[in-house]
């Protein structure tokens, strides 16, 4: 028993550090800025969905429950994932529409979002490797004191990348417009992962309308 638990420890903490590692390889490791993290916390659908709201985060259950800690590294393992295609998507706008003149404004709007979920992504990381170290029994006191305070880092963080990106379709329509008058296939190729970005959003939503 004790083999097949440090087991699962292993995979659980490889699929978290799986993800952390992709943003921090990618950005770096600078301090996450707390004045970007302001949102609406019900917007986290599937981390709500899974453990009922992010005020029910229980260390001990992480650490012991097996039932609960493969609903938190789904839920989280989810959000990250969608926080870091959110931010690959709009850094690779920002360099794209770079020194287009009729995209100026549009790339400005673009730099904006790229610090949030720049921000966003640094949050998750931070929360990917306590919450490893948590499951596998090797974050101590102060460890389990800043998992709780990185898990609200890391929903109010996705409830800001999650805002920011509901205006998908009418960024990929832009940028669609744009690549098609200019011929710019670059543009278009970045349109298309708009496209993409929002169709699988409404996947994620639920969002049969969409």
């Amino acid at each position: 028993m004790l083999i097949m638990n440090k087991a699962k420890c292993v995979v659980y903490a490889v699929m978290l550090l799986a993800v952390g590692y992709a943003g921090g390889a990618y950005f770096g490791m600078p301090a996450v800025d707390s004045d970007k993290l302001a949102g609406d916390v019900s917007k986290a659908r599937i981390y709500n969905c899974a453990t009922g709201g992010y005020a029910d985060a229980d260390v001990e259950k992480l650490c012991h429950d097996t039932v609960y800690q493969e609903r938190m590294v789904g839920s989280v393992f989810l959000l990250a994932s969608r926080v870091q295609a959110a931010d690959s998507l709009v850094n690779a706008t920002v360099a794209v529409t770079a020194g287009i003149d009729s995209l100026v404004d549009f790339n400005g709007v673009m730099k904006e979002m790229a610090v949030k979920t720049h921000n966003a992504s640094l949050a998750f990381r931070e929360l990917l490797v306590t919450m490893s170290a948590v499951i596998c029994g090797d974050a101590g006191a102060s460890g389990s004191e800043n998992y709780e305070q990185q898990l609200n880092n890391a929903v109010l963080a996705y409830s800001v990348v999650d805002n920011i990106m509901r205006d998908t379709p009418l960024f990929a329509e832009t940028l669609s417009a744009n690549g098609l008058l200019s011929g710019n296939d670059a543009v278009l190729a970045v349109a298309d992962g708009w496209i993409e970005y929002g169709a699988e959003d409404a996947v994620f939503g639920g969002n049969e309308e969409e």
